[in-house]
């Protein structure tokens, strides 16, 4: 099965259209496959459910409990909707933020029997690599339990919980 890359990202904002005229030709270099955009959900375009939105969980950089942005929520109805769309599709994908920074990327985590992988810059969630058995997982999980973290979060979390495998890095591809 051939791998697809989606970027989520807005076609009609020129920010984002910005990073992903920058960040396209590098994610095709590395990957060696085409690049797919997944609209992204914004604050104008929030669907009232099925996520179930709390306040975030205190933590070292947020020691403070607060409501979810109306952009973070966006950010992860982007993320589950891709989710959805991949374990009804079939497809083994990588999905790219459209700020990424391929250059500063260097470690996987993969989990979930290898069906799942996340690239991580300071903390942040900048591409990961999902399989349809991981998609449908995490996007059951995200509609059963309330949400205290960003999208990035959860899946890091997910992770953790589950234990990593391996570091390799990812300019070494």
């Amino acid at each position: 099965m051939k791998e697809k890359n989606y970027i989520i990202g807005m076609s009609n904002n020129e920010i984002s259209k910005k990073y992903m005229e920058i960040v396209i030709p590098e994610i095709k270099r590395v990957t060696f496959n085409d690049v797919e955009l997944w609209e992204a959900t914004t604050p104008e375009t929030l669907p009232d459910g099925p996520l179930k939105f709390n306040k975030t969980k205190p933590t070292k950089m947020t020691p403070i409990p607060k409501e979810l942005s109306a952009t973070e929520k966006a950010v992860w109805y982007s993320h589950y909707k891709l989710w959805k769309y991949i374990a009804q599709n079939v497809e083994n994908c990588w999905v790219f933020e459209h700020d990424v920074d391929l250059s500063k990327i260097n470690v996987l985590f993969p989990t979930i029997n290898k069906h799942l992988m996340t690239a991580r810059n300071k903390g942040c969630m900048e591409c990961y690599y999902i399989t349809p058995h991981a998609a449908k997982l995490i996007s059951s999980i995200a509609e059963e339990e309330q949400i205290y973290y960003q999208a990035d979060g959860f899946v890091y979390y997910l992770i953790k919980s589950m234990g990593k495998i391996k570091n390799i890095s990812f300019t070494q591809r």
